[in-house]
């Protein structure tokens, strides 16, 4: 997989292979010329770009039993070494970065509207993952969120230190949709707003899980008193522009203006 992206320049043909490394318009040579005509030709798998330069040409018979290397020139010899470079989509660059790598490698599909709800310079990472495993379906059948009183009761106590109330419904499908026409402004409200969505989800994810595996579960005021101060320490982190709606946020979240 990783192989076509590597390519080759070739400075003195010394360290590139001629029929396995890329370093023609047709990648590899060995994908177009048989074994066994290699080594009619006395050359062998293991040739080198050098060896093949030595000749400067193709075997006459070569250009018309493989009409492809009519358009392959031989390099001419550089005393530079060859260099390897990473093909990206249509351009070369011969300065290798793992996320140029990743780039190149990863699949591409198109955003999602629901992408600033979940990832966001202020977001909790293992929240906003939780979330996006949630957003994304990639939890398995029995981690799935399912609406039910005890949910819908944290999340009752969560709408009411809100300043944005996304919705009451606890169907985190509507929560997310009412939240994603705002996601991307970068206020108080609703940055308080996605924070509080995903630590809700995440901390009513694990109790579920407590009380499958463990027998363990805590009232809906305890696990609200965990996602509020959850929060809360993320919110002491910011830096606020004084407004009526921050002295308001700050009253509610018990944080000291000065």
């Amino acid at each position: 997989m990783i192989r076509q992206f590597i390519v080759k320049q070739i400075g003195n043909g010394h360290s590139s292979s001629a029929w396995h490394d890329s370093w023609s318009n047709v990648w590899p040579l060995s994908s177009v010329v048989s074994s066994r005509d290699v080594y009619r030709a006395g050359w062998h798998s293991m040739s080198l770009v050098c060896d093949i330069m030595q000749t400067g040409s193709w075997p006459h018979e070569w250009l018309d039993m493989y009409p492809l290397l009519n358009s392959v020139t031989i390099p001419h010899f550089h005393d530079e070494p060859d260099r390897i470079g990473w093909k990206y989509n249509d351009d070369i660059a011969y300065s290798f970065s793992v996320s140029l790598a990743w780039n190149s490698l990863r699949a591409r599909n198109q955003k999602v509207p629901w992408l600033s709800v979940v990832w966001y310079s202020q977001s909790i990472p293992r929240h906003a993952f939780l979330m996006w495993l949630l957003m994304g379906e990639r939890l398995k059948t029995h981690d799935r969120m399912k609406a039910c009183s005890y949910s819908a009761n944290v999340w009752s106590k969560v709408r009411q230190v809100m300043l944005f109330d996304p919705s009451s419904s606890y169907d985190w499908k509507v929560i997310v949709d009412r939240l994603v026409p705002v996601s991307k402004r970068n206020i108080a409200r609703v940055v308080v707003a996605k924070l509080c969505v995903a630590a809700t989800v995440y901390f009513i994810w694990q109790e579920r899980n407590k009380h499958i595996f463990k027998g363990a579960k805590r009232s809906e005021d305890k696990l609200f008193d965990v996602i509020f101060e959850n929060v809360r320490l993320k919110i002491l982190s910011f830096r606020f522009k004084d407004s009526t709606q921050v002295d308001r946020l700050r009253q509610i979240w018990k944080i000291d203006p000065g």
